[in-house]
């Protein structure tokens, strides 16, 4: 069995889209002429907990497993309700300790509760020719600047249905501000409709067809802006699976770079992309 809450810890995270330390001299670094940079170090957690579920006279295995990118520190940033975030998305849980929240989360048989679960070590070897149930749960970093740190939020299940359902949860934290950024914060007001145009132009742009063809397609976005969030200094309106469109087409991501929202960008929103670029 894998060992519970098993921690590595990353200072200066590389990850490519991270921005951290050229160089193991700060101070040089930071010496050097149009050169910035701030610290980002998180602990990865990962942890699973595995089960035999019975059911009259067959059985099928269950896993419950978590893997979380934990922030201990962007720039000088102050990451509290990043923290709660993640916390509330991942285990439903609004504060406290992160160890005891996911110790509670691998306990929680919720979901097969009428199979009576019953504590495993570990998945035999022959699990997979077997029934293999679990419920997925992990926070990744998508990408850190200066000015902010946008993270995905994962979970995904199967139950034994006709398929798995994963579901994702992005979301934009400013550093600055100390929040994570809401519809509100990006959008003026009354711009509702002219981000559904702007929103159904892009996805017929991705499926080359046009606008008028979307619903053919089988893809609707009647009156649902989706859950938008930086990236790569554009806007990405996302929608999980069924949300707009059959299960088939998947996750959908529409990407809208700054000068396709004009007028519909609020000052804070739109100072956050000039500045990358």
């Amino acid at each position: 069995m894998k060992k519970i809450l098993t921690a590595a810890t990353l200072a200066a995270v590389a990850l490519p889209a991270l921005l951290a330390s050229c160089s193991q001299d700060r101070t040089k670094a930071a010496s050097e002429e149009g050169i910035s940079e701030f610290a980002v170090d998180q602990t990865v957690k990962s942890a699973e907990k595995n089960y035999l579920a019975v059911f009259g006279e067959d059985t099928a295995y269950y896993q419950k497993s978590t893997v979380i990118h934990w922030p201990d520190r962007i720039g000088q940033a102050d990451l509290t309700a990043l923290r709660d975030t993640l916390m509330s998305y991942c285990y439903d849980v609004k504060t406290g300790d992160l160890n005891p929240a996911i110790k509670t989360y691998l306990a929680d048989t919720l979901s097969v509760s009428g199979f009576n679960p019953t504590p495993i070590d570990s998945l035999p070897d022959d699990a997979a020719e077997g029934r293999v149930w679990y419920d997925y749960t992990s926070a990744t970093v998508l990408e850190i600047n200066s000015d902010y740190a946008t993270y995905e939020v994962t979970q995904s299940s199967y139950l034994g249905g006709a398929h798995p359902m994963t579901v994702t949860r992005p979301f934009t934290y400013d550093l600055a501000g100390g929040r994570v950024l809401t519809v509100a914060d990006l959008f003026v007001p009354g711009s509702t409709d002219a981000l559904l145009t702007v929103i159904r132009e892009t996805l017929a742009q991705q499926y080359n067809i046009r606008p008028s063809q979307l619903v053919m397609a089988g893809i609707n976005v009647e009156d649902n802006i989706g859950t938008p969030y930086l990236m790569g200094g554009a806007v990405v309106f996302h929608y999980n699976p069924y949300e707009i469109a059959p299960y088939a087409l998947g996750s959908i991501d529409a990407t809208v770079y700054p000068w396709a929202l004009e007028g519909l960008l609020t000052p804070e929103a739109k100072t956050l992309l000039d500045r990358q670029f």
